[in-house]
């Protein structure tokens, strides 16, 4: 049985085929016209905008808006036509002047067809009757109403206004009416800013909408940007660089406020959990500290409340202590190719920190002061910064700067003979 039906399917497929083929060949060779229906063809008019706008006139109105069409032409001519991308065309470029106007128009045809061998056997109407007016200039503002709420844990900015008057053009009882242009939009439950090309209305003085009039504008829609943020509220966070002697834990670092509210948008807040106001090298920490910070958030993040700056005080826990030390031993790193160095500074004064514990242990011959000539090259006595290292098991920094007096010399190398053979002979 299913064999039946595929074969009855082949068979009415086929039949098909063969019609349509026959179809079209007899099409191609009948020499006989056929007519073809074509209604509501829209009418477009040419000039409008441009050429009447610029000789201060304007279309009032036109005795209508479509035409029924009766095409006649060969079957394989009108095979090819859509009647549905017909339109009818008014060209009223040729008009000067205020008044009405009988005016013929011409049919547009779809490009894939032969528009030379078909032909408009009747119509509904064989001209078009129109009313040519004064063209009437404005400029009016715009006004932009935003309403709703936005969505929980986000907040709505000032939208961002790039359009704010309109020059706005038709008969002059209509366009007197005009006093503003309105855009309104609805945030309500919206999470992300808002970047589109809106529609307006006209409004009269006694803010009622205008409609049903032909009033132009340079504008057909404009451009709104409504920010909506994101808001998050992030801790504010100092870096501690430890130092020897001077650990993180040996500090309390505070920042007031401790946090802050912030908004963004979504892609840039809504991973952001701190902010880095300041960042501390405890090895240049003297004493406990306050200072002023400006808050540096990233781009396209705003504080909220429009806090710019952030108190960071360093204080440093009770246990630790400074205190002076003597030491003779002066080494230097780095030394040039070619070239020897002395150290001309026989004893150097440095301060040491750590925990009193770690100042009360130390041991002087355990400091060592290390001069770096690294971009020194030519001999002469130099004053070298220097750095102090304290080698041994207590937990101490040097604090302050140090300089170390060196002489650079050339190194003296020994005379080579000219002639070893001779100086072996003169040996013997």
């Amino acid at each position: 049985m299913n064999r039946t039906k595929r074969e009855k399917a082949i068979r009415i497929t086929l039949s098909v085929i063969l019609a349509v083929t026959l179809w079209l060949y007899v099409g191609s060779i009948d020499t006989s016209e056929i007519t073809v229906r074509a209604n509501d063809v829209p009418v477009y008019f040419v000039g409008e905008d441009d050429v009447l706008a610029d000789r201060g006139l304007m279309l009032v109105g036109a005795s209508v808006d479509t035409v029924d069409l009766k095409l006649r032409a060969r079957r394989s001519v009108l095979y090819t036509l859509d009647t549905r991308d017909l339109s009818v065309q008014v060209d009223l470029k040729e008009i000067e002047k205020t008044g009405s106007y009988s005016m013929g128009y011409s049919v547009n045809y779809p490009a894939n067809v032969q528009k030379n061998k078909i032909t408009v056997d009747s119509a509904s109407c064989y001209a078009v009757n129109v009313t040519i007016g004064e063209l009437f200039k404005k400029t009016v503002d715009v006004q932009y109403e935003v309403t709703g709420e936005v969505k929980q844990g986000y907040t709505l900015r000032e939208p961002i206004i790039t359009v704010d008057s309109l020059n706005i053009h038709g008969e002059q009882k209509d366009v007197i009416r005009v006093s503003y242009a309105k855009v309104s939009y609805d945030v309500d439950g919206l999470d992300a800013s808002v970047n589109e090309m809106v529609s307006y209305q006209f409004y009269d003085s006694a803010d009622r909408p205008i409609e049903g009039v032909k009033i132009y504008a340079n504008y057909d829609e404009l451009p709104l940007s409504i920010p909506i943020y994101q808001v998050k509220e992030i801790a504010l966070k100092v870096n501690l660089l430890e130092a020897p002697g001077l650990r993180a834990d040996d500090v309390v670092a505070t920042v007031l406020p401790q946090t802050l509210t912030v908004a963004g948008e979504r892609y840039l807040v809504q991973d952001l959990s701190e902010l880095l106001v300041a960042e501390y090298d405890l090895g240049e920490i003297l004493n406990s500290s306050n200072r002023t910070v400006t808050l540096k958030l990233p781009d396209g993040v705003i504080s909220l409340n429009g806090k710019k700056e952030a108190t960071v005080s360093i204080t440093l826990k009770n246990g630790i202590e400074s205190a002076r030390f003597e030491t003779t031993n002066l080494i230097v790193e780095n030394v040039p190719e070619g070239m020897s160095a002395r150290i001309t500074t026989e004893l150097m004064n440095v301060m040491l920190r750590g925990k009193t514990e770690a100042i009360a242990n130390c041991d002087s011959e355990k400091i060592v002061v290390v001069a770096d000539l690294t971009g020194i090259s030519g001999a002469g006595h130099y004053s070298v910064p220097a750095i102090v290292r304290y080698e041994g098991e207590e937990d101490l920094g040097a604090l302050g700067s140090y300089q170390v007096e060196v002489d650079i010399m050339e190194d003296i190398l020994p005379e080579t003979p000219d002639d070893p053979e001779e100086n072996t002979d003169t040996a013997n």
